[in-house]
């Protein structure tokens, strides 16, 4: 994609996943400084879920939007992946006033960014086979079960499956401190 084709109309359905992201953030965080319990209790549990929503299910939204807009792979697979990745960077921010950049980068390498993006790559899966469902509502013609999306589905839930069940996930984490312990040392 070249930069004279770059329309920002093509994003658009991101707009929406970021708008809730942010103003989720800002009011499940903001309502960490009410003093009243009973209002701060109220934002967590308006505003938490609302966050959860827009970090963790955004991405199919999305790609199923961009897909009935005609958009590319690489620009669905972009605008998929743009709100988690705007939640990981905010996480890695935040670990800079703890860690050294070096360290704080690491952790875009972490497990809970490999669940959410392999949970993001099974939404992307579903989304296409309900994006074609509605455009073959529509008329056109065109199948909608092919052997891609089905690939991207299992693949992705076989992974989840495994690794959850390899150790409830533990032993990824323990790969990726062992990694760490690799490139930083022990931190002792």
């Amino acid at each position: 994609m070249s930069l004279r084709s770059f329309k920002p109309r093509r994003f658009y359905p991101v707009l929406p996943v970021l708008i809730l992201a942010i103003v989720s953030h800002i009011g499940y965080y903001g309502g960490s400084r009410l003093e009243n319990d009973s209002l701060h209790h109220l934002a967590a549990i308006l505003f938490g879920p609302l966050y959860f929503v827009a970090v963790a299910l955004g991405p199919g939204y999305v790609f199923t939007r961009m897909s009935l807009n005609g958009e590319n792979l690489a620009q669905r697979l972009a605008g998929s992946l743009f709100v988690p990745f705007v939640w990981m960077t905010k996480e890695v921010l935040l670990l800079t006033q703890s860690f050294p950049i070096s360290q704080a980068l690491y952790f875009y390498f972490s497990p809970i960014h490999f669940w959410l993006i392999l949970f993001a790559v099974f939404q992307m899966g579903i989304a296409t086979l309900i994006a074609r469902l509605i455009l073959k509502m529509k008329g056109d013609d065109l199948r909608i079960i092919t052997r891609p999306p089905l690939f991207v589905i299992a693949g992705s839930l076989a992974s989840v499956i495994s690794l959850y069940a390899w150790g409830k996930g533990e032993n990824i984490y323990v790969i990726y401190l062992a990694f760490y312990r690799v490139l930083f040392g022990s931190g002792i």
